[in-house]
């Protein structure tokens, strides 16, 4: 009883400590998306559904590609889990933590563990392979 009436005290003064921040936090955004348009907006939300319907896909054919099957329902929840495990501040860019997220999520549906962990390293190699490419571009890019 002591324990919930305590968790219950926290949870219930933790807004009114914070609230002013939160306020001015919130204000600050408001003021930064009045800049953007709506079809700023539109362009990056196709942008980005079109980005992660590729690495869906991508995680689904290799997948397949070792011989396991697996629903194409399953991998977005597990890929929005997998990027929200891996923002926790435990490594260096969530290396480590989001192959394990993915392995241990794959292994869930019923991939096998080798599968899931051979499918793992290889989206962390696609994924620095890619990250490669835009350090290299950025470091020859022309800046004025």
């Amino acid at each position: 009883g002591l324990l919930i009436t305590y968790v219950t005290l926290l949870f219930w003064q933790l807004p009114r400590l914070y609230i002013k921040k939160i306020v001015k936090s919130f204000g600050k955004i408001l003021v930064a998306l009045k800049g953007f348009r709506v079809r700023t907006y539109i362009k990056q939300f196709l942008l980005s559904t079109i980005f992660h319907a590729c690495r869906l896909l991508a995680i689904y054919y290799l997948v397949l590609s070792f011989g396991e099957s697996i629903e194409l329902i399953y991998l977005a929840p597990i890929l929005g889990a997998v990027a929200i495990f891996a923002l926790l501040p435990i490594s260096i860019g969530g290396i480590g933590v989001r192959e394990g997220a993915l392995t241990g999520m794959l292994m869930i549906t019923g991939v096998d563990v080798g599968t899931a962990t051979a499918v793992a390293m290889i989206n962390m190699l696609i994924v620095l392979f890619k990250s490669a490419i835009g350090g290299i571009v950025f470091l020859f890019a022309n800046k004025t």
